[in-house]
C-alpha cells in the first residue's frame, strides 16, 4: 500500500556523491542540497548515542564530537555504509521540511569519483543506500552522463536511461 502511495505523490532524488561533497535534488519540488558529506556523531561506548550535526554546519560547529565522511576511502567510495545511509537520511529530511509525508519514490544514485573499478558489491551498496530511504533505485554507472533536466519521477529516468542505453 505504501509502495502505491509513494509512487503516485512521493517525489524522485537525485544523488551525486564525490569523497568531498555530496549534492541531492528533489526533482519533483526543485530543492537541493549540496554540501560536504559530514557527520558529527556523539559517541556512547562502540555506538552513535545522536548526530550533533551534518553537512557544512559540522564545521562551525564548537560541541563535542567524532566527525565522519561515510564516502572517504582509499579504494571504495563508501567508506562507512551505515554512517552514509543515516546521512542520508537526514539530507532528505531537511529537503522534504522534517515532513512525515514526503516519500521517496524512486533514487537516482551517481558516483562522481571512483567509477572506474566499481564492483558489483560497491553497486549493491549504493542501491541498499536507496532502499533504506525507501526508495526504488537507479545507480548511473558513469560520471560523464549528466541527469536531463526534465526528469521529475522514476517513469521519466527509465526513459531517459533506454535512450542514453549504449
Amino acid at each position: 500500500m505504501f509502495r502505491i502511495y509513494a509512487r503516485w505523490f512521493g517525489t524522485t532524488i537525485y544523488v551525486q556523491i564525490w569523497e568531498n561533497r555530496i549534492r541531492v535534488v528533489d526533482l519533483k519540488a526543485q530543492r537541493s542540497f549540496d554540501e560536504r558529506p559530514l557527520l558529527k556523531v556523539e559517541m556512547r561506548g562502540a555506538k552513535v548515542a545522536r548526530v550533533v550535526a551534518f553537512g557544512n554546519a559540522v564545521t562551525g560547529n564548537t560541541e563535542a564530537g567524532d566527525i565522519i565522511n561515510p564516502f572517504s576511502h582509499p579504494r571504495s567510495l563508501i567508506g562507512d555504509h551505515y554512517a552514509a545511509e543515516h546521512l542520508l537520511k537526514l539530507i532528505v529530511s531537511r529537503l522534504c521540511g522534517h515532513s512525515l509525508l514526503c516519500p521517496i519514490a524512486a533514487a537516482i544514485i551517481q558516483p562522481m569519483e571512483k567509477v572506474e573499478d566499481l564492483t558489483t558489491l560497491e553497486i549493491l551498496g549504493l542501491k541498499q543506500i536507496g532502499v533504506a530511504m525507501g526508495a526504488q533505485i537507479g545507480v548511473i554507472n558513469d560520471k560523464k552522463l549528466t541527469l536531463d533536466p526534465s526528469i521529475r519521477s522514476l517513469d521519466d529516468f527509465v526513459n531517459w536511461v533506454s535512450a542514453n542505453a549504449r
